[in-house]
């Protein structure tokens, strides 16, 4: 990758299916300028000196969006101009890639009145299923599970909840949680429910109160969620959705007897 330059066009309203693309084929895909887009500028820079003391930190001016990274990368996002660029020293390509684009992710569904969730999702005929929960509570478990049912598995780390003309849909992201990744299938997949995960001695589902509902989705929003800047956005997205979809604590067994309950 060194001394070349890279552009990358990552249609908005489509970013789990478009994403993807970006992440596995680094030496150059397709243009796609049939679509809005963000243009992704990407320079390796050897001479750069990052000034963050902590992985990374993010600065916000009006609607740019700076992100500085002690291990060697910076990246400037435009949500306005839909303008993107990234450099870094080469040192740690993917992870720098990786993390700009996520961050890109997330700031975008904000910006469209979703949410980047931290969390493992199914689909299924009647509609997509989002497990939410911290490292460790059992999303890929879940979703290992679910395809060993024959699920269809959007991403067990990452998923993009976005507002649709009925609803909302679930798009993966290209994360995963898992040393072997399982099989995903990218699109758009309308959202049925979401539930908070809680591994237990039996399956059951818990009601949650809005509050909770919306204060759990926050919690799981990586990238805006510590942020004065993001945080009204957040709140406000964050409580529509836990208005209008479906959502509980799901107790679970590894009996697979959960799925009955959802």
């Amino acid at each position: 990758m060194m001394g070349r330059r890279f552009r990358f066009q990552i249609p908005s309203v489509e970013l789990s299916r478009l994403l993807v693309p970006v992440l596995m084929q680094a030496d150059g895909p397709e243009s796609r300028t049939d679509l809005p887009a963000v243009l992704t500028e990407v320079r390796l820079d050897r001479t750069l000196i990052a000034g963050a003391s902590d992985p990374a930190e993010l600065s916000f001016e009006g609607d740019v969006v700076r992100v500085q990274s002690s291990t060697g990368f910076r990246s400037t996002i435009d949500l306005e101009a839909a303008t993107a660029e990234l450099e870094m020293d080469g040192n740690h390509p993917a992870d720098a890639f990786r993390f700009h684009l996520r961050t890109l992710a997330a700031l975008l569904a904000l910006r469209m009145g979703g949410l980047l969730l931290h969390s493992s999702a199914i689909a299924r005929p009647d509609g997509a299923v989002v497990f939410l929960g911290a490292t460790g509570t059992g999303k890929s478990t879940l979703a290992s599970f679910s395809a060993s049912a024959g699920a269809a598995i959007l991403s067990d780390d990452l998923n993009a909840i976005l507002p649709a003309a009925a609803g909302y849909e679930v798009y993966g992201m290209p994360a995963c949680a898992l040393a072997t990744p399982l099989a995903t299938s990218a699109g758009a997949f309308p959202l049925r429910c979401l539930y908070h995960l809680a591994q237990a001695p039996e399956d059951r589902v818990e009601p949650l109160s809005p509050a909770e509902r919306t204060a759990m989705l926050m919690v799981q929003s990586p990238f805006v969620n510590m942020y004065a800047q993001t945080t009204e956005a957040l709140l406000h997205n964050a409580a529509r959705l836990a208005r209008m979809v479906p959502m509980g604590r799901l107790h679970f067994t590894e009996s697979m007897r959960f799925w009955s309950l959802i």
